[in-house]
């Protein structure tokens, strides 16, 4: 049986690989910084493809906060407010994966 979720066909076979592969389904990011080895685009694709949520501002539902170079009012905020905040370290340890 092939279904759609999440975006994709997938067949019913293989939904408990495709689900346990999925890192970040639900989880809120937000970007601030710029960085050098990577555009946000790019990271942003590759949370969404892992389930996360990339939202433009900091919120009570935001999980975490991905942090570059000059990240600005976001990361007050976000210190404010006890959201998890990630650096270069898992930007790039994202990236490679």
């Amino acid at each position: 049986k092939v279904s759609w979720e999440h975006n994709h066909w997938i067949s019913s076979l293989s939904w408990e690989k495709v689900s346990t592969s999925i890192e970040f389904f639900s989880e809120w990011f937000s970007i601030s910084g710029s960085f050098e080895n990577f555009s946000r685009s790019d990271i942003e694709i590759k949370l969404r493809s892992l389930g996360g949520k990339v939202v433009s501002s900091i919120s009570k539902k935001t999980d975490f906060l991905i942090v570059g170079k000059e990240p600005g009012s976001k990361l007050d905020k976000a210190r404010e407010m006890n959201i998890d905040i990630k650096n270069l370290d898992f930007v790039e340890k994202l990236m490679k994966n």
